[in-house]
Order: C-alpha cells, then structure tokens, then sequence
C-alpha cells in the first residue's frame, strides 16, 4: 500500500478548489426581481407636469405682452391737437380726450378740484396747473366730464406767466417758471361789466362778451356765462 506524500494532499485540495469554482462558475445566475411600473400612472404625472408648464408659460406671456385693449385705446388717440400741434407741445382743449389730461405741455395736474353742482359744467371736475415759482399759483385748468374735456380757462392772465402779446393766441404757452409780476393789460381792453347788475348769465353774456374774446377765451360767449355763475350765481 501506498502512502501519501505532502505533494499528493496538496493536489487533491488544489484540484478540489479548481472543481468548486468551476461548479460555481457554470450555476445559473439568480434572476433579478422584476420591476413592475404602472404606466398609466406614469402618464397622467407626465400629463399634468405638461398642463402646469404650458400655465406657466401663459403667464409669462400675459405679463410681457401689451393686451390688446391697451393698444387699441393708444391707437386711437389723437396725437395732435385740433390745430394739428403735438399732444406734447399743446395746451389742453376742449374735446381732448381725459387719458391726455397728463400728456400735453403742461405735464400732471398739480391740483384735482370738486365735482361741479349745477350750471353749465354740472358733474365736470376740475383740475388745475400752477407755476413753477414759489407762489405756485394756478396757471391754467380744464374742466372733465365724460371721458373729456368740457372747458378750459386761463388763470392768473395779467401776470407775467402769460405775456400780453400772446393773450389771443389760444396756442399760447404759459411760463411757469415766471416770477408771477402784474402786467400791464389794461390798455385796449374793453370794460367788463359787473356780474352782480345781472339778474341773469344770459344778458351778462350778451354785454360782456367783448371782453373775453379780447381776452383770448376759445369761446368767449361761454366764458362770460360761467364767470357770472361764478361772481353772480
């Protein structure tokens, strides 16, 4: 009988090792648990996500574009007054529409008055512009009514905001930055009869006329009117 030699045992092991790793190596390989998704779900999440990013983009389109409305209400602006002078070198006049009240020379009204009760101007609000000096006096107003403006007046017309030279130029500008100093407008000028010997603004309109279309008014009849309203009424 045969003994086994140190050499012997280690081959077997080295053999039995080799058999091990070959069987394992031939095993089949457990499977992977599958994975199940429910595309339907998935569907509607991809639906929804679609719905919230076209929202997001409407929004943002909303808010960088113009509506519109917007462009139409501009477009039919007028861009000239009715004697063919810029929105934005002119006074404002009568028929202007009220979205200009800010967009002529005279800038922003500085002053917003009452609702008017009664007369000819009834329900019109006026608003007025001052001058640019420290006594920040009233230069000019318009009267709006409607969407429009229904009247409008110079104010403070024998001082050195509006020069005598220019008194019937009904595009006249004003100087707001004048100091305000009385000018000498009496010579030429025909009288103004006292509103409080009237007993009412049709007769004082009649006699007095003469004096507002001297004094430049756009329409001097309606002009003596409301000054007897104002003085007499």
């Amino acid at each position: 009988m045969r003994h086994s030699t140190p050499f012997g045992l280690l081959g077997i092991a080295i053999a039995a090792l080799a058999i091990s790793a070959c069987n394992l190596a031939m095993a089949p390989k457990p499977k992977p648990a599958p994975t199940y998704v429910n595309i339907r779900l998935a569907e509607s999440q991809l639906a929804t996500k679609q719905r919230q990013l076209a929202d997001n983009q409407a929004r943002i389109d909303a808010m960088t574009q113009p509506s519109t409305t917007e462009i139409t209400q501009t477009e039919n602006l007028p861009t000239t007054n009715p004697r063919g002078i810029p929105v934005a070198h002119a006074m404002p006049w009568k028929g202007m529409p009220a979205t200009l009240i800010g967009s002529t020379y005279l800038g922003e009204p500085d002053e917003t008055g009452d609702v008017i009760d009664g007369g000819l101007l009834d329900g019109g609000t006026p608003y007025y512009w001052h001058s640019r000096n420290e006594k920040r006096e009233r230069v000019f107003e318009a009267v709006m009514r409607d969407g429009e403006v229904i009247d409008v007046s110079r104010w403070n017309q024998g001082a050195n905001y509006w020069p005598e030279s220019t008194s019937l130029n009904a595009d006249a500008l004003p100087i707001l930055d004048a100091s305000g100093a009385r000018n000498d407008v009496s010579s030429g000028a025909p009288d103004l009869p006292d509103p409080n010997d009237y007993d009412n603004p049709d007769d004082y309109e009649a006699d007095a006329e003469d004096y507002f279309t001297w004094l430049g008014c756009d329409d001097p009849a309606q002009a003596a009117y409301l000054y007897w309203e104002s003085i007499a009424g």
